[in-house]
């Protein structure tokens, strides 16, 4: 694993952040309290049809400080990390903590409920990339979507994006974790056309460590033999046929699901998946994984966003929907318990069928 030096040191100045908040909150009079304070750094760089279009160097920081008194609930947030803002915000999320309603599920999660442990997950492999390296590998991106085939005759850019971020997030239970982790990305969107047609697609890749991305040169001719592959493409007659989705549509699909299964739309009354939890959804070959200690995982994490320590589940087992998505908040709405989902999921994986991709086009007739 690459170095941390600058990564904890970083680490260090937000805890000092988030110590100063708890201890102002209570000595005001908050019953709880929960920050969370974060730095991004990075830098993109966009090509288009062989010419420098963008560049730009980002450094994004913030702290976000809920304060409750009994289950009256404020919050406030800065992006200044000088002491005398962040004690403003936390005077300010206290004032307007006295003036809303009390809710009977407002409050911290539970603190049997905070993560003990924080393992090595692998996230930090930070990329020391310059401006000129960032164009070098864009334009070979562009270049080789371009050239891959003569449909290819223009082009809506080529990007090559490296970050990395550190953030920490504590509260009045005791507890302190912290998060650092790098995200690096190439894409390439092209264009493919004669007289008759002209249609485009993209291709991207994104990976913790720039040694796991594609080469540049791969992302743009994938992107280009996307694009060629629409080229001329046409309608079919109504008819009753099996389809098969791109793993890009099918991530769509099973984003409905999700939306279908979290608890604000099912508290609220809004998701077509009410009491569905233990009912069969699928077909008993399909199962959904959430694996949120992947090494090196885009959404890897030991902890939620409010310090409840996720784990390995199934969503879908069989067929059967499993769990539902859950905060602390949306799950006492439903008399549940926290799913340790507050921010979202953590790696969603859709196990395989028995058959291959080529096996299942075999099977498909006309479809």
């Amino acid at each position: 694993m690459t170095d941390t030096g600058g990564a904890e040191a970083e680490r260090a100045r937000l805890e000092s952040v988030a110590s100063l908040v708890l201890e102002r909150a209570r000595q005001l009079g908050a019953s709880g309290c929960e920050v969370g304070a974060s730095v991004q750094t990075g830098l993109t760089a966009t090509v288009r049809m062989r010419e420098i279009d963008t560049v730009e160097y980002s450094r994004d920081r913030g702290v976000s400080i809920t304060v409750y008194f009994g289950q009256h609930k404020g919050s406030a947030s800065t992006a200044d990390l000088q002491r005398d803002s962040i004690e403003t915000s936390i005077e300010t999320a206290c004032a307007i903590a006295r003036f809303t309603e009390a809710d009977p599920c407002a409050g911290l999660a539970d603190p049997e409920l905070m993560a003990e442990e924080i393992p090595d997950l692998d996230l930090w492999h930070p990329w020391d990339l310059d401006v000129d390296q960032a164009v070098e590998r864009a334009m070979a991106m562009e270049a080789a979507g371009l050239e891959a085939h003569p449909l290819i005759t223009n082009s809506e850019g080529a990007t090559v994006s490296a970050g990395h971020s550190v953030s920490v997030y504590a509260n009045s239970h005791g507890f302190l974790g912290h998060r650092i982790g790098s995200r690096h990305f190439f894409s390439c969107s092209l264009l493919a056309e004669d007289a008759d047609d002209k249609v485009r697609d993209y291709y991207f890749d994104v990976k913790r460590s720039r040694d796991d991305l594609l080469s540049p040169e791969a992302v743009g001719k994938e992107a280009a033999e996307r694009a060629v592959a629409r080229h001329g493409a046409g309608s079919i007659a109504t008819c009753r046929v099996p389809v098969l989705f791109s793993s890009e549509m099918a991530r769509g699909l099973f984003g409905h699901l999700l939306a279908a299964i979290s608890g604000g739309n099912l508290y609220r009354g809004s998701s077509f998946l009410i009491d569905a939890l233990g009912k069969p959804l699928f077909p008993d070959w399909l199962t959904i994984e959430e694996q949120p200690f992947e090494p090196r995982g885009l959404r890897s994490a030991a902890y939620d966003n409010e310090g409840v320590a996720t784990r390995e589940r199934a969503i879908v087992d069989a067929g059967v929907l499993a769990g539902y998505v859950l905060s602390s908040y949306s799950a006492r709405k439903l008399g549940m318990q926290t799913t340790g989902n507050a921010g979202g999921v953590h790696n969603l994986t859709v196990l395989p069928g028995q058959l291959s991709e080529d096996e299942l086009i075999a099977q498909m007739g006309r479809g």
